[in-house]
């Protein structure tokens, strides 16, 4: 229990705690938003599982199945209450006069099938410091302690409601939101992330390079994202880190080996960013992981699209089995909103992640209620302060699955300030039933759609030893926009390896424009970064156009305190050109990519060969008057 007063109360006859007021009744507003199917209980932390099933077996209207989850520490019991409303807040108004009892929580509904928790904790984000003051007085007019600051946000505070209150989480939220002084107000929510996941390796990674072969399920030759062309610019930079955010990432894997870096579990659980090694779907984040960065030229399985860049394990779900304790469901994926947000912030804060993949999504909460477009706040929050402020203010890049429902794409892939990414075939098609893979799913697609990538047997890492999708240490059928996601990321960290230098908007756009229009779709749409249509957004992922157009981009998206020089073409075969404001450049200085000096010119020049260079990387130090800039460019034979 969190309060020193309510330790004294276990010692209290039943009698008192049953003054406690009722908080809840069917004619509130949001009744109809009831998931009157289940509840949410936390106990006392004294009590062990046997207590807490031994107090629930005396309630006739909960049903014998009790699903207790380790984090956070609460018990889902199934009621018999069904949809009746009023019987539902009965049995938890009864609930909270039990002594043991801490808190009961509701269920909600989305009226789409989906249905969440509503925990103990609201958080609120001021507009301004001197709403604190407003803050404090209500909660405290509710019986609730004074509200702290959030670890990640100082504009952002949360505050503990237990049943000694006078108002449960969801109305005092909107309360708090009628009062129309703060950015936003919600509980933190219980959820379950919808994973967009179906099921000596290189020869079989047709995404890196699809040579039609029955070992690369007989697709079409070409239709991959032409990744062993943009391996001749950079394979990746291991200063560059990409943030898996997912179940957990088993980076004892020997394809791992030095590529990942210390992470972090946002459950609670203590793993450092491992997965649970119990359930088959724990594999998941260790699939996304090697599709980004596994170690290439080790004489092990398979190669990432960026194996010289390193990940860093976010773990912000943990699946458990519900089925053996009769909810039906199976094993399926738990979190909470302030779980997520803090896996989020932890990505660009402290593990300073320069691009987050997230393959996963969540359909809209609530569709009214005052809350802002049905998503979780505190977790939108975490992902636009990471694509703002994230990389030193130049902006975290973020991606996601579309999801795997055949619908539009999921939240939060759909907002403003992430990449939503729908898979492709071996066949350049935009993953559905009818896709030469003849796989039963359907990739999200339409609005807010970014691009497509290869998501359909998919070769990757998988947990060692018997754990995971197969009895082995790789899996050659991993699937899914879960897929198309790390695929999606690992060519964001070439294009970042090649030049880290602008910002996430910057980036968005080129790997935009560089895609290529496939499929055969109608790519008819104006949209911001060139033609657009609904099954593949700006088309198919091109690593190799993409990682090339980083090389000799000035944005226009930010300040660049360089001279702007223009050269071209880049990659170079013989004659490399220049122009500065339509000056000669008066000086070039070459290096190669491990800083050795090749050669140096003096004489004002627009051109300059490159016959006698080798092929690789190489840096040009060119002077314009008093002022320098610095451009890689690759040679080719």
């Amino acid at each position: 229990m969190r309060f020193p007063l309510l330790f004294a109360l276990l010692f209290l006859s039943s009698a008192l705690a049953k003054a406690i007021t009722p908080k809840y009744d069917a004619s509130s507003n949001y009744a109809s938003y009831i998931d009157a199917s289940q509840v949410i209980i936390q106990f006392d932390a004294s009590l062990n599982e046997e207590a807490c099933r031994s107090i629930l077996s005396k309630f006739e209207a909960l049903e014998k199945h009790v699903f207790f989850l380790p984090t956070p520490k609460v018990a889902i019991a199934k009621t018999k209450t069904q949809n009746d409303v009023e019987a539902y807040f009965s049995l938890i108004n009864k609930l909270e006069e039990v002594l043991e009892i801490d808190y009961v929580g509701l269920y909600m509904h989305n009226g789409e099938g989906y249905s969440f928790g509503i925990m103990d904790k609201v958080f609120v984000k001021l507009k301004q410091a001197a709403d604190l003051d407003f803050l404090e007085s209500t909660v405290h007019q509710a019986g609730i302690s004074t509200p702290e600051k959030y670890s990640f946000n100082p504009s952002i505070y949360h505050f503990t409601i237990d049943k000694a209150s006078n108002k449960h989480p969801l109305a005092l939220a909107m309360e708090l939101i009628a009062s129309n002084k703060y950015e936003f107000v919600e509980p933190n929510y219980l959820l379950n992330p919808i994973v967009h996941d179906s099921d000596p390796f290189l020869f079989q990674q047709w995404a890196i390079e699809n040579d039609g072969s029955p070992e690369q399920w007989d697709g079409t030759p070409g239709a991959d994202m032409s990744v062993t062309d943009a391996w001749t610019i950079t394979k990746g930079d291991p200063n560059i880190v990409v943030a898996v955010m997912d179940s957990g990432v088993d980076m004892a894997h020997p394809d791992l080996y030095g590529q990942s870096r210390p992470g972090f579990d946002a459950t609670g659980q203590g793993s450092s960013g491992y997965p649970n090694p119990r359930f088959r779907s724990d594999a998941h984040g260790t699939a996304c992981a090697g599709i980004i960065a596994a170690k290439a030229d080790n004489n092990h399985g398979i190669s990432g699209i960026a194996p010289d860049c390193q990940i860093v394990s976010g773990r912000m779900f943990y699946y458990a089995d519900t089925t053996f304790l009769g909810f039906g469901l199976g094993v399926i994926p738990f979190s909470t909103s302030e779980i997520l947000a803090d896996a989020i912030n932890w990505a660009w804060q402290i593990a300073e992640a320069d691009i987050q993949s997230h393959s996963w999504g969540l359909p809209n909460l609530f569709l009214s209620l005052g809350f802002p477009e049905g998503n979780p706040a505190l977790v939108d929050d975490g992902l636009q302060q990471a694509f703002t402020q994230g990389r030193n203010g130049k902006g975290c890049l973020l991606f996601f699955s579309s999801g795997n429902e055949g619908d539009v794409p999921n939240w939060p892939g759909r907002d403003a300030h992430s990449m939503s990414v729908n898979a492709t075939s071996m066949c350049d098609e935009a993953k559905t039933p009818d896709s030469c893979d003849s796989l039963d799913w359907s990739g999200n697609w339409g609005i807010n759609l970014d691009f497509g990538a290869p998501g359909v047997n998919i070769t990757t890492l998988d947990m060692l030893d018997t754990f995971g999708f197969s009895s082995g240490d790789y899996t050659m059928r991993f699937g899914g926009t879960s897929a198309a996601c790390p695929n999606a990321a690992g060519v964001a960290a070439l294009m970042l390896s090649a030049n880290p230098n602008f910002q996430a908007l910057s980036y968005r756009e080129l790997l935009s424009r560089s895609c290529d229009k496939v499929g055969g779709y109608s790519y008819t749409t104006a949209a911001p970064y060139g033609s657009w249509c609904p099954e593949l957004g700006y088309g198919r992922i091109n690593a190799y156009e993409a990682v090339r157009s980083t090389l000799n981009f000035v944005s226009t998206e930010e300040p660049d305190n360089e001279t702007v020089i223009r050269l071209w073409p880049n990659p170079v075969v013989e004659e490399l050109y220049f122009e500065g404001n339509g000056k000669p450049i008066e000086e070039v200085s070459i290096y190669q990519a491990d800083g050795r000096l090749v050669s140096h010119h003096e004489t004002p020049t627009t051109s300059i060969s490159v016959k006698d260079l080798t092929t690789g990387v190489y840096w040009l130090r060119m002077r314009l008057g008093e002022e320098w800039a610095v451009r890689k460019i690759v040679v080719l034979d």
